[in-house]
């Protein structure tokens, strides 16, 4: 006989009440008859030697996913197994485990510690329930979504200390990391799951293209509080290289063996010039339609823009972690 190795396996109620007999004949040769005498021997007794009994299963199961807190979610999928062709009293569970032998690293998420259900939970024997807890992995997209979007950020905000009088290039940097931000909204938003609520990265996204436009406002409000102050010490030196200095034109005559002087243009006067460079560059003034200047304007502007950048990290970042 070939016994089944039982070690370190428990025992079910079935193994209990199971006991392995062999019936032995006793023949007597010598006599006509040849009498028989079966007699019962009990070799293993079921409660010290388990049968056990295994069977290898494939199947498909789905878990629905909640994105909110996309990509810092975690994720609990539970899988179902239940006997069809079994009674309830007669079905029991001890000491009952889920050993997972794959690779815990999947391409989006890592695998927990697989658990079963307490038997309180479910309340029939006959169903097994597995939970199975999933950790999405965040590299990916910290260094494909967060890092560039606040490279754009950083970007923008610097825009802020530019020459004040140099319209243009304030606006547009700020226009291009604009674009660029929305760019990389788009692309996330196609590369997701269509949800109907937002998740914690589209939030991070309008907050970026949120506080770019609120930069270019500023642009615009410092720009109209130049226009109303009035000339600046650049539009003085302008408007003197046009032109606006008098030039003393001569005209010689030729007699004989006179010579033609060289003409050269007149010195500019020392008090056009001193009053060209003593001008200011911005005016203390004040514009006409607000009581701030442009240099309070720019430094509202940083204060607020940081300001508001750090409150939004430390909620934004709670609530990723699950603090919030």
């Amino acid at each position: 006989m070939r016994g089944i190795s039982a070690y370190t396996k428990n025992r079910t109620f079935v193994d209990n009440s199971t006991n392995l007999c062999i019936n032995v004949y006793i023949a007597f040769i010598s006599s006509s008859v040849y009498p028989v005498y079966n007699l019962p021997v009990r070799l293993y007794l079921g409660s010290e030697n388990p049968i056990v009994s295994s069977r290898k299963y494939q199947g498909f199961f789905t878990c629905d996913f909640d994105l909110t807190s996309y990509p810092f979610d975690h994720q609990t999928c539970f899988m179902k197994l239940q006997l069809q062709s079994a009674f309830r009293d007669d079905m029991g569970r001890e000491g009952s485990q889920v050993q997972y032998l794959g690779n815990p690293l999947l391409l989006e998420y890592r695998l927990g510690t697989f658990t079963i259900l307490s038997k309180s939970q479910l309340m029939d024997d006959t169903i097994l329930w597995v939970s199975i807890p999933m950790t999405r992995l965040v590299g990916y997209a910290v260094i494909s979504i967060y890092l560039p979007s606040l490279i754009m950020l950083i970007i923008g905000y610097l825009t802020l200390f530019f020459v004040n009088d140099n319209f243009e290039v304030r606006v547009m940097t700020a226009l291009t990391t604009l674009l660029v931000m929305a760019t990389l909204f788009t692309q996330v938003s196609s590369s997701l799951p269509k949800t109907s609520y937002f998740k914690l990265v589209d939030v991070w996204l309008l907050f970026c293209i949120f506080s770019t436009f609120l930069i270019i406002v500023f642009h615009i409000i410092i720009d109209l509080s130049l226009h109303n102050q009035g000339p600046t010490r650049s539009t003085t030196e302008a408007e003197t290289t046009r032109g606006r200095i008098p030039v003393q034109h001569q005209s010689t005559a030729l007699n004989g063996d006179q010579s033609v002087t060289p003409f050269s243009p007149a010195p500019l006067p020392s008090a056009v010039a001193l009053k060209a460079w003593d001008m200011p560059r911005n005016t203390p003034s004040k514009a006409r339609w607000c009581q701030m200047s442009v240099s309070d304007i720019e430094r509202f502007a940083r204060y607020l823009m940081a300001a508001v950048f750090l409150v939004f990290n430390i909620v934004y970042w709670l609530k990723a972690y699950g603090f919030v």
